[in-house]
């Protein structure tokens, strides 16, 4: 509503925003995470400053918001102006366009107060942090210590995400050593510096550098930091345990991920649907798949509600260890759950796949005709498998049947090589035994 209202005016020749009235405009597109709306009313915002006609010289106090210590009419953006334009720079993904705000900031004569400026070093941090740009980050963080602006819990806490978010990326991108290491690194060495510097870390802190710790692959220092915080006198959360139970995944930390749940109930804590999709995943990666599906079960038991990717990972490490009857058992779970869960088109590719390699292509071809029941079209490499686990149980009536439904679907096996040498095959072998050939 305000930016409609903030359109409405800036149309009408009759009335012009003032600068509480383009704060409060900026403050929406902070709130919205609107970059390019920020940077235009900014830049509108601007034009109080040398403008002194009528239309534009507003008499508005800044009805008790304190500019260097007097009430004062508020021509052109202040730091306040500019921490809420970088932080929806920051929010919209536009993070350079945030860094350019803070170098302009820093060359106005109208600064404002330093908590106001450590809100504005803190908003272009926190877009360092979206996109990983821990280096960035850190550069900030220097350059505040220069210009004096002292930097708090929460600016820390951002550079310190920003390290994480960074080891995530590097996971992600399938970089290695330091591109993955030296975020994790820097973060502990942030979390150092603030006792240093007196600024007493919080819960979100922690749980930011044990993040890091976890994207860092330190399962033993994500489990330090968490000691540390209770000697702190914090509480760990949800958020706590769930980045804990990260870090026991990445290193298919089995034991630790028992150990995160064993530290919950002694806070009286249940785990989420997050924690235990990662404590699935820790199982599946260590080849436990019979831990894995227990704690679906265990997950079902507690009323949570597992999503298809979750229940595909159960069923991925039990075809991969040759559990097919479990899959089977896991899958008939998403199907007769109070709230169904939709299978996936992966859901089917992992079942069709298992089977088939089994030597059970009916079976395959079932979860066939399930998909194109829920409108997906399977692979060729779907029908593929299965028309060769008939022919491989000598099966080619049913061979020929499936590959005529792969017409259906727009296949075209003699494009194939594989396929049309089974149907080669087929044909030859039905002329040739007729009606009785067993089926």
């Amino acid at each position: 509503d305000v930016l409609r209202y903030a359109t409405a005016m800036e149309q009408h020749t009759s009335f012009k925003l003032d600068g509480v009235a383009f704060t409060s405009v900026l403050n929406a597109c902070q709130h919205l995470g609107l970059a390019a709306e920020a940077l235009f009313y900014l830049e509108r915002m601007k034009l109080l400053r040398n403008n002194n006609s009528e239309e534009f010289q507003s008499k508005r106090l800044t009805r008790g918001r304190q500019r260097n210590g007097a009430k004062q009419a508020l021509n052109g953006p202040d730091a306040v102006a500019y921490g809420l334009a970088i932080s929806a720079c920051s929010k919209g993904g536009r993070w350079m366009d945030g860094l350019a705000l803070l170098k302009e900031l820093k060359t106005t004569s109208s600064l404002g107060n330093s908590q106001n400026l450590v809100m504005a070093y803190t908003a272009a941090i926190n877009g360092c942090q979206e996109v990983g740009e821990w280096r960035v980050a850190l550069k900030i963080l220097d350059q505040m210590k220069e210009d004096q602006v002292i930097p708090n819990v929460v600016t820390y806490s951002a550079a310190i995400s920003s390290c994480a978010t960074a080891s995530a990326n590097a996971e992600l991108q399938d970089h290695g050593g330091n591109e993955k290491f030296e975020p994790m690194h820097a973060a502990i060495s942030l979390l150092r510096r603030m006792e240093l510097d007196g600024v007493r870390p919080n819960i979100v802190t922690y749980n930011s550098a044990i993040k890091a710790c976890a994207e860092g692959l330190n399962v033993e220092g994500a489990f330090s930091l968490v000691q540390e915080l209770e000697y702190a006198g914090l509480t760990p959360t949800l958020v706590t345990f769930g980045s804990l139970m990260t870090a026991c995944e990445r290193v298919e930390h089995v034991s630790g991920a028992g150990k995160v749940f064993t530290t919950m109930k002694e806070f009286h804590l249940e785990p989420n649907e997050i924690i235990y999709g990662a404590a699935i995943s820790c199982c599946k990666k260590a080849r436990q798949s019979d831990k894995a599906f227990a704690l679906l079960q265990k997950m079902l038991k507690d009323g949570l509600s597992p999503n298809a990717a979750t229940f595909n990972t159960v069923l991925y490490g039990l075809v991969e260890e040759d559990y097919i009857d479990k899959a089977l058992t896991a899958y008939t779970l998403m199907e007769t759950l109070l709230a169904p869960i939709q299978p996936s088109q992966k859901t089917f590719t992992i079942l069709i796949r298992a089977f088939a390699d089994d030597g059970r292509p009916e079976d395959a071809e079932i979860f066939l005709n399930k998909m194109r029941v829920l409108q997906y079209v399977p692979d060729v490499d779907l029908y593929t498998v299965t028309v060769t686990a008939y022919e491989r149980k000598k099966q080619p009536r049913k061979a020929l049947r499936l590959m005529e439904q792969m017409r259906d679907d727009g296949y075209d096996y003699y494009d194939i090589p594989i396929l049309n040498t089974i149907m080669t095959n087929a044909v030859k072998i039905v002329n040739e035994v007729g009606r009785n050939l067993p089926d």
